[in-house]
């Protein structure tokens, strides 16, 4: 039953494509005033040739029928798509990991900061305004913002996930 369809619908595109050549090549003919429309006709299909060869080649003259392949088998896509998907949730625990190294650094930096801004401010030393000194807090805020903003991404997944996972890196049980 597939394959009769399958067919059906092959000899419906190429009577298609059979008759919107013969249609071209007459207008063709008209256009050109002679019925001599070969030599056109052939470097069209070189060319048309060329093109489809540089196309496939260019992005793999094997990926196109493998995928084709693939699609046709459902089982094996939806096998295929769960095991990229735990590929694509390991790369997510790791990016989490990666993302909790990042905040403990940006609040080891804000603390420091603080610490150094306490210091400054301290009735034994003048409090200015410079204009690198005001850029400096809005860098400061802007980080702190930021952190702020991650910690909203899922915070019970995020730390359970990334101690589990330094741990097992590590080698703790």
């Amino acid at each position: 039953s597939r394959l009769r369809h399958g067919c059906r619908r092959v000899v419906r595109a190429l009577s298609i494509m059979l008759v919107l050549g013969v249609v071209a090549i007459v207008a063709l003919a008209v256009e050109l005033g002679t019925w001599h429309v070969l030599p056109v006709v052939m470097a069209l299909g070189n060319t048309y040739g060329l093109l489809l060869v540089s196309l496939l080649l260019g992005y793999g003259l094997v990926d196109v029928p493998r995928k084709l392949w693939r699609k046709a088998d459902p089982e094996g896509e939806l096998r295929r798509a769960r095991i990229m998907a735990g590929a694509a949730d390991e790369d997510l625990f790791d990016a989490v990991w990666k993302l909790q190294d990042c905040e403990e650094n940006i609040d080891k930096a804000v603390s420091t900061i603080e610490r150094s801004d306490k210091g400054r401010n301290s009735p034994g030393h003048s409090s200015s305004d410079s204009p690198e000194d005001v850029y400096y807090a809005r860098c400061v805020d802007d980080l702190v913002k930021k952190r702020e903003e991650t910690a909203e991404l899922g915070g019970g997944r995020r730390t359970a996930a990334g101690s589990a996972h330094r741990r097992n890196s590590r080698g703790e049980g």
